[in-house]
């Protein structure tokens, strides 16, 4: 492994050979680290990949009955980046960076925070804790919020985001 990023909610791992392994891991899936020379064994969970390195293992499971986990194998950088849906880094955006992508359409907080076309590495769950923390509606609609309340929403993001 040469790389290790993200895209949006997706897991990006660059190989030494130039592929990039590409996880998303959706709401059940899970990683697993085994410290070398245990390699995972079968638990009763559903394994998807085991990937091995020098001083251990990575595995990947699901949980959920869904299986709505994935892995993709992109060839080179280009082919990453068509993966990418355009939503804003939240945690390199400036705070106006934040309020003019909230507010560019009339959309319900919910719906705005989870479109990884708006915001980049909000899901369902980071949402929902999101907007329990400073008391949001999630059906509030973001051309309505104050200024006041859009900086709170962008702090509390930023904190659960970390």
């Amino acid at each position: 492994m040469n790389a290790l990023g993200r895209i949006g909610k997706r897991i990006a791992i660059g190989t030494h050979e130039g592929p990039w392994l590409v996880l998303h891991l959706m709401i059940a899936g899970r990683l697993h680290w085994h410290a070398a020379p245990k390699r995972p064994k079968p638990d009763g969970r559903p394994t998807l990949v085991v990937f091995d390195f020098p001083n251990g293992s990575l595995s990947l499971t699901e949980a959920g009955t869904k299986k709505r986990a994935s892995l993709h194998v992109m060839a080179d950088d280009a082919a990453l980046a068509t993966l990418d849906p355009g939503g804003l880094d939240i945690c390199t955006a400036t705070p106006a960076e934040f309020a003019a992508r909230l507010t560019a359409r009339n959309h319900t907080l919910k719906r705005a925070l989870t479109d990884p076309r708006l915001f980049s590495s909000i899901g369902n769950a980071y949402s929902d804790e999101i907007l329990h923390r400073p008391h949001l509606s999630p059906i509030a609609l973001t051309q309505k919020l104050t200024p006041a309340a859009i900086a709170q929403l962008e702090a509390y993001v930023r904190t659960v985001l970390k």
